[in-house]
Protein backbone atom coordinates (compact mmCIF):
# COMPACT_ATOMS: atom_id res chain seq x y z
CA UNK A 1 0.00 0.00 0.00
CA UNK A 2 2.84 2.37 0.84
CA UNK A 3 4.49 1.63 -2.51
CA UNK A 4 1.23 2.43 -4.33
CA UNK A 5 0.91 5.71 -2.47
CA UNK A 6 4.51 6.67 -3.26
CA UNK A 7 3.98 6.11 -6.99
CA UNK A 8 1.08 8.60 -6.92
CA UNK A 9 2.97 11.24 -4.88
CA UNK A 10 4.19 13.48 -7.60
CA UNK A 11 5.22 17.09 -7.16
CA UNK A 12 2.00 18.22 -8.88
CA UNK A 13 -0.26 16.12 -6.59
CA UNK A 14 1.43 17.40 -3.42
CA UNK A 15 1.21 21.04 -4.55
CA UNK A 16 -2.44 20.64 -5.57
CA UNK A 17 -3.29 19.22 -2.13
CA UNK A 18 -1.47 22.07 -0.37
CA UNK A 19 -3.26 24.61 -2.57
CA UNK A 20 -6.69 23.14 -1.77
CA UNK A 21 -6.04 23.27 1.99
CA UNK A 22 -4.64 26.80 1.67
CA UNK A 23 -7.78 28.02 -0.05
CA UNK A 24 -10.01 26.30 2.49
CA UNK A 25 -8.09 27.74 5.44
CA UNK A 26 -7.54 31.28 4.17
CA UNK A 27 -10.37 31.70 1.70
CA UNK A 28 -12.95 32.54 4.36
CA UNK A 29 -10.73 35.22 5.86
CA UNK A 30 -10.06 36.65 2.42
CA UNK A 31 -13.78 36.74 1.61
CA UNK A 32 -14.62 38.39 4.94
CA UNK A 33 -12.07 41.13 4.27
CA UNK A 34 -13.78 41.87 0.94
CA UNK A 35 -17.34 42.34 2.33
CA UNK A 36 -18.33 45.98 2.42
CA UNK A 37 -21.43 48.04 3.30
CA UNK A 38 -22.91 47.55 -0.17
CA UNK A 39 -22.83 43.75 0.33
CA UNK A 40 -25.06 43.84 3.46
CA UNK A 41 -28.83 43.99 3.06
CA UNK A 42 -30.65 46.89 4.67
CA UNK A 43 -31.67 46.11 8.30
CA UNK A 44 -29.71 42.81 8.25
CA UNK A 45 -27.45 43.86 11.14
CA UNK A 46 -29.30 43.78 14.45
CA UNK A 47 -28.34 44.82 17.99
CA UNK A 48 -27.41 41.21 18.83
CA UNK A 49 -24.70 41.35 16.12
CA UNK A 50 -22.97 44.39 17.66
CA UNK A 51 -20.59 44.15 20.62
CA UNK A 52 -21.40 46.24 23.69
CA UNK A 53 -19.93 49.76 23.75
CA UNK A 54 -18.86 49.62 20.07
CA UNK A 55 -21.39 52.13 18.69
CA UNK A 56 -20.25 55.66 19.49
CA UNK A 57 -22.12 58.95 19.19
CA UNK A 58 -20.28 59.74 15.96
CA UNK A 59 -21.75 56.55 14.40
CA UNK A 60 -25.37 57.57 15.04
CA UNK A 61 -27.18 59.67 12.47
CA UNK A 62 -28.43 63.07 13.60
CA UNK A 63 -31.93 62.79 15.11
CA UNK A 64 -31.75 58.96 15.12
CA UNK A 65 -32.35 59.05 18.88
CA UNK A 66 -34.95 61.71 19.57
CA UNK A 67 -34.43 64.13 22.44
CA UNK A 68 -37.55 65.96 23.49
CA UNK A 69 -37.96 68.81 25.92
CA UNK A 70 -40.68 68.12 28.47
CA UNK A 71 -42.30 71.13 30.14
CA UNK A 72 -45.39 72.00 32.13
CA UNK A 73 -46.32 75.37 33.50
CA UNK A 74 -49.94 75.89 34.50
CA UNK A 75 -51.99 78.18 32.30
CA UNK A 76 -55.72 78.73 32.08
CA UNK A 77 -57.35 76.01 34.16
CA UNK A 78 -54.42 74.78 36.29
CA UNK A 79 -56.25 71.62 37.44
CA UNK A 80 -56.94 70.32 33.90
CA UNK A 81 -54.55 67.56 32.74
CA UNK A 82 -52.35 68.36 29.73
CA UNK A 83 -50.24 65.87 27.77
CA UNK A 84 -46.62 66.97 28.03
CA UNK A 85 -44.96 63.92 26.44
CA UNK A 86 -46.10 61.17 24.10
CA UNK A 87 -43.04 59.20 22.99
CA UNK A 88 -42.67 55.54 21.97
CA UNK A 89 -45.65 54.39 24.04
CA UNK A 90 -44.98 56.50 27.16
CA UNK A 91 -47.41 59.30 27.90
CA UNK A 92 -46.92 61.94 30.61
CA UNK A 93 -49.82 64.17 31.61
CA UNK A 94 -49.50 67.05 34.08
CA UNK A 95 -51.76 69.21 36.20
CA UNK A 96 -51.70 71.03 39.54
CA UNK A 97 -53.28 69.72 42.72
CA UNK A 98 -55.59 71.98 44.72
CA UNK A 99 -52.70 72.45 47.17
CA UNK A 100 -50.36 73.62 44.42
CA UNK A 101 -48.22 70.51 43.91
CA UNK A 102 -47.50 69.44 40.31
CA UNK A 103 -49.05 66.08 39.47
CA UNK A 104 -47.41 64.15 36.63
CA UNK A 105 -49.03 60.87 35.64
CA UNK A 106 -47.31 58.24 33.51
CA UNK A 107 -49.35 55.90 31.34
CA UNK A 108 -48.67 53.65 28.36
CA UNK A 109 -50.32 52.56 25.15
CA UNK A 110 -48.17 49.40 24.86
CA UNK A 111 -48.87 46.25 26.93
CA UNK A 112 -46.29 44.33 28.98
CA UNK A 113 -43.96 47.25 29.67
CA UNK A 114 -41.98 48.32 32.73
CA UNK A 115 -41.84 51.66 34.50
CA UNK A 116 -39.23 52.67 37.06
CA UNK A 117 -38.97 56.16 38.46
CA UNK A 118 -37.00 57.60 41.33
CA UNK A 119 -37.15 61.12 42.65
CA UNK A 120 -35.55 62.87 45.59
CA UNK A 121 -35.87 66.24 47.26
CA UNK A 122 -33.49 68.53 45.37
CA UNK A 123 -32.50 70.24 48.61
CA UNK A 124 -32.82 67.53 51.26
CA UNK A 125 -31.76 64.47 49.24
CA UNK A 126 -33.32 61.19 50.38
CA UNK A 127 -35.44 62.83 53.10
CA UNK A 128 -38.36 62.95 50.66
CA UNK A 129 -37.69 60.07 48.27
CA UNK A 130 -40.30 58.65 45.91
CA UNK A 131 -39.92 55.34 44.06
CA UNK A 132 -42.37 54.10 41.45
CA UNK A 133 -41.89 50.63 39.99
CA UNK A 134 -44.28 48.63 37.83
CA UNK A 135 -42.91 45.49 36.18
CA UNK A 136 -46.19 44.89 34.35
CA UNK A 137 -47.01 48.38 33.06
CA UNK A 138 -50.06 48.08 30.81
CA UNK A 139 -52.60 50.41 29.18
CA UNK A 140 -54.95 51.65 31.89
CA UNK A 141 -52.20 51.82 34.55
CA UNK A 142 -51.47 55.36 35.75
CA UNK A 143 -48.66 56.29 38.13
CA UNK A 144 -48.01 59.67 39.75
CA UNK A 145 -44.29 60.41 39.55
CA UNK A 146 -44.28 63.15 42.20
CA UNK A 147 -45.24 62.69 45.87
CA UNK A 148 -47.89 64.94 47.42
CA UNK A 149 -46.82 68.24 49.03
CA UNK A 150 -43.56 68.33 47.09
CA UNK A 151 -41.60 71.56 46.97
CA UNK A 152 -38.54 70.77 44.88
CA UNK A 153 -37.89 67.31 43.35
CA UNK A 154 -35.47 65.94 40.77
CA UNK A 155 -36.05 62.57 39.19
CA UNK A 156 -35.30 60.00 36.56
CA UNK A 157 -37.96 57.86 34.91
CA UNK A 158 -37.21 54.82 32.72
CA UNK A 159 -39.87 53.18 30.56
CA UNK A 160 -39.46 50.03 28.48
CA UNK A 161 -42.43 49.14 26.33
CA UNK A 162 -43.41 45.56 25.67
CA UNK A 163 -42.27 46.19 22.09
CA UNK A 164 -38.68 46.82 23.28
CA UNK A 165 -38.65 50.61 22.87
CA UNK A 166 -37.08 52.54 25.75
CA UNK A 167 -37.67 56.10 26.94
CA UNK A 168 -35.68 57.85 29.69
CA UNK A 169 -36.88 61.14 31.19
CA UNK A 170 -34.69 63.28 33.46
CA UNK A 171 -36.79 65.95 35.19
CA UNK A 172 -37.20 68.67 37.83
CA UNK A 173 -40.49 69.59 39.53
CA UNK A 174 -41.00 72.72 41.58
CA UNK A 175 -44.22 73.27 43.51
CA UNK A 176 -44.96 75.33 46.62
CA UNK A 177 -45.90 78.14 46.83
CA UNK A 178 -48.20 77.44 43.93
CA UNK A 179 -47.77 74.94 41.14
CA UNK A 180 -44.76 76.34 39.35
CA UNK A 181 -43.26 73.92 36.82
CA UNK A 182 -42.18 70.47 35.65
CA UNK A 183 -39.32 70.48 33.14
CA UNK A 184 -36.93 67.92 31.73
CA UNK A 185 -35.66 66.02 28.72
CA UNK A 186 -36.74 62.70 27.27
CA UNK A 187 -34.68 60.40 25.05
CA UNK A 188 -35.93 57.32 23.30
Amino acid sequence: MVDGLRRRLSYANVMATIAVFGVLAGGGAYAASKIGPKDIRKNAVRAKHIKNRQVKTRHIAKNAVPIRRVAFRPTGNPTAFRTILNLRGLRLRATCSIGGTPIVEASTSVPDGTLDSISVDAIGGDTNRNDVSDGDFDPGDDHNLIPEDTVNMVGSTRYAGGDGRIVVVEWHAYGQPGCDHFVGYATG
